[in-house]
């Protein structure tokens, strides 16, 4: 209110100019991060991921007891799933795309180890891990037209 106060009486003796800056709210949040242009590419092919339909047993870490897997650990030295990468993009985990794109590719690589060929999560594995082969490709060109250079090493799309 004074602000305005003060705006208007500057103005009605014909100066231009703000009196005062005006004030600034304590309590008031801290400007939205903007986030790098190579950590945006992760968030479009991250969400394209999450909403494929092959995605739903990659979405959340997996649960060996209630799937009854007592053996997971054993074979799966590093979980990993979308939604932890998710959450670590989000909080800014990652140092580089290189970093994300390990982690989506440990995602599928550990279905693939642990499922038999013949499983169907193993067959979904193949699917997603394509998917986000091909998609990442994309979305490494688009960064590199804009001047940000990422060379994760592409991998050819595996048979079916």
């Amino acid at each position: 209110e004074e602000y305005t106060r003060l705006l208007a009486e500057e103005r009605r003796k014909g100066k231009k100019s703000d009196p005062v800056p005006p004030p600034v709210a304590l309590d008031s949040p801290p400007a939205k991060k903007i986030p790098p242009l190579w950590m945006q590419a992760c968030d479009r092919t991250l969400r394209k991921l999450h909403r494929h339909r092959s995605a739903w047993p990659f979405t959340d870490p997996v649960d060996p007891e209630a799937l009854n897997l007592p053996d997971y650990f054993d074979v799966v030295k590093t979980p990993m799933d979308l939604t932890t990468v998710r959450t670590k993009l989000d909080t800014f985990v990652y140092d580089s795309a290189e970093d994300f794109v390990t982690d989506v590719r440990l995602t599928f690589d550990n279905a693939l180890l642990y499922n038999p060929p013949t499983d169907r999560v193993h067959q979904l594995a193949l699917i997603m891990s394509d998917c986000f082969e091909r998609d990442w490709i994309k979305e490494e060109a688009k960064l590199e037209a804009k001047g940000v250079r990422v060379n994760v090493g592409r991998i050819p799309p595996r048979a079916p």
